[in-house]
């Protein structure tokens, strides 16, 4: 706690999240993962794990809000034909904020260290998505998981949200049907949405 207070009598610290808020921006409009380094910027800064965590939210949600409002100006994004994505999204949310703040401080820091190194590795490992061309019936069983698949994305997200966006797109693109460039737009809609109540409850 220490370190964190003293870090912010230092003016030169905001030049270093002005340069990982912008790299953040550009590397998830393309397609995902910013979020892992102003995550761990912040941690390397002495923020304290949760307050890093609930911090990180607020860069997401201004990010996320102007992404979306631009692919939805440009007609590349529809709120009703994401519902089935948002819905169960926001509830996973709810529900993995809920258990980040309510950790004791040893297990989430030995909690957000496993995954930041996992989202690491699949970060730098992961190939670019493709669309994927499905029969009706293949598609009809991969939409009956859509729901489930969305509460365990929802609740990643509520609980650290860094590299989430990568799940995302290969769920959209995968089993939704979904173009990359429109998965990438209803990508950036679902996590402005499910980013709404995590933060809610960060702050509370």
């Amino acid at each position: 706690m220490a370190i964190f207070v003293s870090m912010q009598t230092e003016y030169w610290i905001y030049f270093f999240y002005l340069l990982g808020g912008i790299g953040a921006g550009m590397v998830n409009t393309l397609a995902g993962g910013g979020n892992i380094f102003t995550l761990s910027l912040l941690l390397f800064f002495g923020f304290p794990t949760t307050l890093a965590n609930g911090t990180n939210r607020l860069g997401v949600l201004v990010q996320n809000f102007s992404g979306a409002f631009t692919f939805y100006r440009n007609g590349f994004l529809s709120l009703r034909q994401n519902l089935i994505y948002l819905i169960p999204s926001v509830i996973g949310a709810a529900f993995g904020a809920w258990i980040a703040t309510d950790l004791d401080k040893s297990t989430m820091e030995m909690s957000v260290g496993i995954l930041m190194v996992l989202m690491l590795v699949t970060h730098f490992r992961k190939s670019k998505p493709q669309k994927v061309v499905l029969s009706k019936q293949k598609r009809q069983i991969k939409q009956m998981l859509i729901i489930p698949t969305f509460l365990i994305i929802g609740f990643y997200g509520g609980f650290l949200q860094a590299g989430v966006a990568l799940f995302i797109i290969n769920a959209l693109t995968t089993w939704g049907n979904m173009s990359l460039i429109r998965a990438n737009a209803s990508k950036m809609l679902i996590i402005m949405v499910y980013t709404v109540p995590a933060l809610a409850i960060f702050l509370w």
